[in-house]
Formats: structure tokens, sequence, C-alpha cells
């Protein structure tokens, strides 16, 4: 079923709740945080990429890179 702006929107909430106080997760982290199925997560973070709210980086940890997000 297609999401309308407003639930897509709505999703960034459990990300900022999860990825505030300067927190950087991985994607699997994050969705455990946030409690969003796979798709929900993927439209929260395309709608905060977007707006310029967060960001992805690799960080190296136990020798094997991971990609980060973190809030700006």
């Amino acid at each position: 079923m297609a999401k309308t702006r407003e639930e897509i929107g709505a999703f960034a909430g459990p990300i900022y709740d999860a990825l505030k106080d300067g927190k950087k997760l991985s994607k699997a982290d994050l969705k455990k945080a946030s409690k969003l199925s796979d798709e929900d997560l993927s439209l929260g973070l395309g709608w905060l990429f977007c707006e310029d709210k967060i960001y992805e980086e690799t960080e190296t940890i136990k020798k094997k890179a991971v990609d980060v997000i973190g809030w700006k």
C-alpha cells in the first residue's frame, strides 16, 4: 500500500529518537532502535537525506568497514 507524505515524514521521529545525542548507528542497529520495518526505515531515511538532516559515513569497527548514519 502506498504511503502518504505525512506517513513518510512521520518515520523521521523514531529515526531522530534513535540518533539524538550524537549517536551514529548502522542501518541494522537503526532498524532495531527505531522499530520501523525495512520499507518504512528506507522511506524515512530518504526523507531525512533529502532534508539534509542526516549523513552516512564509513567507520572501522572490529577491523570491518561499517556504514553508519548520524544526525547533522
